[in-house]
């Protein structure tokens, strides 16, 4: 019985006194400097909440489309036609979709396909090849939609936000 009350009794000692908390190098860290570094963590992760809702609230101004310089037939006809995206984000880029207009000569639009263009990594462009056309002179490339799971973002041109929302963007996928 001795035995049994002297072991709950320490349990009781070892649950109310925690252990001292000590940083990388072994140096003791007290409860006001733990405090000070979660706020900080919660700055950081404000700062970083903030640059991500700008990306995604300008991601016009960090991703665009454009083309190489493909062959056409003076006749009318698009070949080796390459569309390029540009990721100018930190973030890997899942999806993008781009519109690619066929103009024809008087400037009108002959068709719309939609190339797809996926995992576009941080700074970086990558491109895919778009079909050919057995009509238009021209093309023009536009970005439709861009996903992107690390910036927790869905993107699309044709939906308008709501006046005064402050993240439209914004998507847990």
């Amino acid at each position: 019985g001795v035995l049994a009350v002297l072991f709950f009794g320490l349990v009781i000692y070892a649950s109310t006194n925690s252990e001292p908390t000590y940083d990388e190098n072994g140096e003791f860290i007290s409860s006001e400097s733990v405090d000070n570094q979660d706020a900080e963590k919660d700055r950081i992760n404000a700062e970083l909440t903030e640059k991500n809702r700008s990306y995604r609230n300008n991601i016009e101004q960090y991703v665009g489309a454009s083309t190489n310089q493909y062959s056409y037939n003076e006749l009318g006809g698009i070949s080796n036609l390459d569309i390029i995206v540009t990721n100018n984000t930190e973030y890997l880029l899942n999806e993008v979709n781009v519109a690619v207009d066929y103009i024809k000569d008087n400037g009108g639009i002959y068709k719309t396909e939609i190339v797809t263009i996926y995992n576009i990594p941080a700074k970086q462009d990558k491109f895919a090849s778009a079909p050919e056309s057995d009509r238009g002179t021209s093309v023009n490339a536009k970005v439709q939609s861009i996903s992107s799971k690390k910036l927790h973002m869905c993107y699309d041109n044709s939906f308008a936000p709501k006046a005064g929302e402050i993240d439209p963007y914004f998507c847990r996928q």
